[in-house]
């Protein structure tokens, strides 16, 4: 519970949570304690689409923009958005190949589901506050590649439609629509 509080204040109250992830890892807190965040450290990623270096310098730079669209937001949904961030891209060391030089990780946010569910029981995440954070958590990781796709689909000229943002919004924050 006290590693669950830590993580929330740091997480929740710095500008630049990257800095706590860096001390983190210089600390050797994420390799004792979190492997789905080890796991991203030298991860590598395809450079014209990351090109800011591995699994973990993107994770820190995402948290880092996060930090800046929270402040109007409920505390469990600040912690929902900020956890969601570090834990996005947890599948990517078990998915990324390499293809004639280019580096992939088809099907990443599925398979990082397990992981992020593994580092929420760690914290004993569930519910802050009457909102589930936990089961919020994994359906942004789950679909949060669906924006990239829909914006790769309309460079296509494939429209994306208001029904696409309406099965979005139900399966990611249904509770907004109420």
């Amino acid at each position: 519970e006290r590693i669950e509080a830590e993580v929330e204040k740091w997480l929740l109250q710095s500008s630049r949570p990257s800095i706590g992830l860096y001390a983190a890892r210089e600390l050797k807190i994420v390799d004792k304690l979190w492997h789905g965040i080890r796991s991203m450290i030298d991860c590598p990623q395809d450079e014209l689409r990351h090109p800011e270096g591995d699994v973990f310098a993107h994770t820190a730079r995402t948290l880092d923009e996060a930090a800046g669209l929270i402040s109007d937001l409920p505390r469990p949904r600040q912690l929902t958005l900020m956890l969601a961030s570090l834990c996005h891209d947890f599948g990517k060391p078990l998915t990324t190949k390499f293809d004639h030089e280019t580096v992939t990780a088809f099907n990443h946010q599925l398979a990082g589901l397990g992981p992020a569910e593994s580092f929420l029981d760690k914290l004993k995440i569930f519910t802050l506050d009457g909102y589930d954070v936990r089961r919020q958590v994994l359906s942004l990781i789950r679909n949060h590649l669906t924006p990239a796709r829909w914006f790769e689909s309309m460079t296509r000229g494939e429209p994306v439609t208001d029904g696409d943002f309406r099965r979005l919004a139900l399966t990611v924050e249904p509770d907004l629509l109420y």
